[in-house]
């Protein structure tokens, strides 16, 4: 899908209306439309049809677009030269959010907050799985006791002792990156 402008993009003409751009559009956008294209790289070339789709069909951005082809001031991308460039952008943003990140945790690791929650951190999980155990078979012992019917009485808080259970693995994962 490499092309050198956006007409050639979208296989129309210069003189091309905004049905024509439309109709193009469309039919190029049900090709490489991410949902119905398995490629790796469909959306970056569904992200290329929707930018020359919106250049084209505002026409101030068409007559600035129009004008740089003609002078040749601005250079226009490839696909290949513009996907570069966005995976530079992307590795860059990962690369900030990833220092960022690295500072947060040796500022709290210097913090006075840090040996108390490294206690919490082996000794909240024990305490939260007991209280699911202990509030489940709780409930369970008063509907043996009493009746089964308890059941839509103790339900959410049945509901709340395994939700307590089953997250309580993932935010200690969580928790895990900072220790």
């Amino acid at each position: 899908m490499s092309a050198g402008n956006y007409y050639d993009l979208l296989e129309i003409p210069k003189t091309a209306t905004v049905q024509q751009i439309r109709k193009a559009y469309r039919s190029k956008a049900k090709l490489y439309h991410p949902d119905m294209n398995l490629q790796s790289n469909s959306h970056l070339h569904f992200l290329i049809l929707t930018q020359a789709y919106e250049t084209l069909m505002d026409p101030n951005k068409r007559h600035l677009y129009d004008m740089a082809m003609v002078s040749n001031s601005e250079h226009l991308l490839t696909y290949a030269q513009w996907k570069e460039i966005e995976r530079r952008k992307i590795k860059e943003e990962e690369e900030i959010a990833y220092a960022a990140f690295l500072k947060r945790k040796e500022a709290f690791q210097q913090s006075a907050f840090f040996k108390p929650a490294r206690i919490a951190y082996y000794i909240a999980p024990i305490v939260t799985y007991l209280l699911s155990a202990a509030i489940f078979l709780f409930c369970i012992w008063i509907m043996w006791q009493y009746h089964p019917m308890f059941i839509f009485v103790f339900l959410p808080v049945l509901c709340l002792s395994i939700y307590l259970f089953f997250s309580t693995k993932k935010w200690r994962n969580q928790a895990k990156r900072y220790f």
